[in-house]
């Protein structure tokens, strides 16, 4: 199941950058989004009816607390900070690794403090690495 799952996040984080990049220029970054999200909506209904909870329907909903708002917020700062990173002329092909590698340090940052995460010397040496790739990238 794990190998699945990295496949689908490595597939649709492509198609994810190859579409944001491709979003019309006179398109408003929010109407696109606030039609993406609609339709995600229905999607995820779909989706819902075909994988139906032992409890019913509505118990697919007891669990969901204030992180699901909080994913929305998130979600919609990400994918308008995208359309707009692009639409600024930044290269698709440094957009995910810059964003990614930044992000990855603080989550690094944010797992040792609140999440208990461990740093082997491993890791250690991988975000050098990711510091110093981080670096060559952004020179120009």
């Amino acid at each position: 199941m794990q190998s699945i799952a990295l496949v689908l996040a490595i597939g649709s984080t492509v198609a994810y950058h190859l579409v944001t990049k491709l979003v019309p220029a006179g398109a408003h970054p929010v109407a696109t989004l606030l039609i993406a999200y609609l339709f995600v909506s229905f999607l995820c209904a779909g989706i819902l009816l075909v994988m139906p909870a032992e409890a019913g329907f509505r118990s697919h909903f007891m669990q969901v607390n204030w992180t699901a708002p909080a994913l929305a917020v998130a979600v919609l700062l990400l994918d308008l900070a995208f359309i707009l990173l692009y639409r600024s002329g930044f290269p698709v092909s440094f957009g995910a690794l810059v964003t990614q590698v930044a992000a990855a340090l603080a989550l690094l940052g944010l797992g040792l403090l609140f999440f208990k995460d461990r740093l082997t010397l491993t890791n250690s040496v991988g975000v050098l690495l990711c510091l110093a790739g981080l670096w060559l990238v952004s020179r120009d």
